[in-house]
C-alpha cells in the first residue's frame, strides 16, 4: 500500500518526496475540495484521465477512497454484528402525531428524506440511530427545540448478522521505534484524524448539506463499491457521537422497507418477490416506544 511504502526508520530519505502522514493528509484535503467545490459525481472518471492527480505525490480522490477501504482491512475495522443488536431510533415530531410503530420511528420513506444527513444526501435514505437512548436523544436536540415538538423514541433489533464498519473504536498509533510495527504509523495516524472529521460536530447554518458532502462520498463507497475480505458488503457504519462524550451512532444501510414491528416470524418471513431473501432486517420493540 502507498501509504507504508516510505516509514521504514527514523528520518526522512528523500526530502522532496511527501512522507506517508502527509501524503494521506493531503489527499484527503484534496479530497474534500474536490467533492465540495469542483466535481461531486464523475471525479472518479476524472482520476482515471490524470485531471485530478496534482503532482503525482498527494492521492488523487478516487486513490484515497480505496486506500480508507485498505486500511479498514489492515486495522480490522471490519466486525460481525451479532443478530438480536439493539439500536434505539428517535424522532422529533408533532404532539398530536403517534409515532408508536416502525413505519413512523423507522427509516424515512424515499419521498420524506428531504435534508442531507452526516452520511447520506436528501433523496437517499438510511437508517440513523444510537447504541444508547441518551445518545439518540441527543443527536436529534441539535437545534433549540420548539415548545410545538416533542420527540420519540424507541429501539429496534437487528434479524440477522451484519457486517459492520467500526470507526468508534480505532488501534493505538504504533511508536516511531517499534520496528515491527511502525509501517502501519502514517495509517493509524490518519484514521484518527479522519474519524474525527467524520464525527465531528457540523452546524446546520445553511452549509451543511455542503459539509456533509465528504462523509457522504465515503459512506456511498463503503456501501457501494467495498467488500470485506470475505467478499460480502457491509450493513452500516459505527461511529462516535460528536453529542455525548462516550456514545455510540451507527447508520444501517436499510430502507423505510426493511423496517417492520415485531410480530412472531418477523425475522423469518421472505419477500413476496424474492422468497430466497429475508424481508425484514430490522424490528420495532414496540415496548420500548416512549415519548419524551
Amino acid at each position: 500500500m502507498r501509504a507504508s511504502a516510505y516509514d521504514r526508520g527514523g528520518c526522512k530519505r528523500d526530502f522532496w518526496q511527501l512522507a506517508p502522514r502527509e501524503a494521506l493528509t493531503y489527499g484527503w484535503d484534496g479530497f474534500v475540495n474536490t467533492v465540495k467545490h469542483h466535481t461531486r459525481y464523475v471525479f472518479a472518471v476524472e482520476t482515471s484521465r490524470g485531471t485530478t492527480t496534482g503532482d503525482g505525490e498527494a492521492m488523487a480522490p478516487a486513490e484515497l477512497l480505496n486506500t480508507i477501504g485498505e486500511f479498514a482491512d489492515t486495522f480490522a475495522l471490519v466486525h460481525e454484528l451479532p443478530k438480536g443488536s439493539r439500536f434505539f431510533r428517535a424522532r422529533v415530531h408533532c404532539p398530536n402525531e403517534e409515532v408508536v410503530s416502525a413505519e413512523a420511528l423507522g427509516t424515512p420513506p424515499t419521498d420524506c428524506a428531504r435534508f442531507a444527513n452526516r452520511m447520506s444526501p436528501a433523496g437517499i435514505p438510511m437508517f440513523y440511530g444510537a447504541c444508547e437512548r441518551d445518545t439518540a436523544l441527543a443527536e436529534v436536540t441539535d437545534t433549540p427545540r420548539r415548545r410545538s415538538r416533542v420527540i420519540s423514541v424507541g429501539a429496534f433489533e437487528t434479524a440477522r448478522d451484519l457486517q459492520i464498519l467500526d470507526l468508534s473504536e480505532l488501534p493505538g498509533v504504533p511508536s516511531i521505534f517499534d520496528s515491527a510495527d511502525r509501517e502501519r504509523r502514517a495509517g493509524a495516524m490518519f484514521l484518527s484524524s479522519f474519524v474525527h472529521d467524520v464525527a465531528g460536530p457540523i452546524l446546520r447554518d445553511g452549509r451543511e448539506h455542503i459539509e456533509y458532502v465528504p462523509t457522504q462520498v465515503v459512506t456511498e463507497y463503503f456501501r457501494r463499491i467495498y467488500r470485506t475480505p470475505d467478499g460480502g458488503r457491509l450493513g452500516g457504519m459505527l461511529y462516535r457521537s460528536s453529542r455525548t462524550e462516550a456514545g455510540k451512532c451507527c447508520v444501517l444501510f436499510f430502507e423505510a422497507a426493511d423496517c417492520c414491528d415485531i410480530r412472531p416470524g418477523w425475522k423469518t418471513a421472505p419477500k413476496s418477490l424474492a422468497p430466497d431473501e429475508p424481508r425484514w432486517w430490522l424490528g420495532l420493540d414496540e415496548a420500548s416506544v416512549e415519548r419524551v
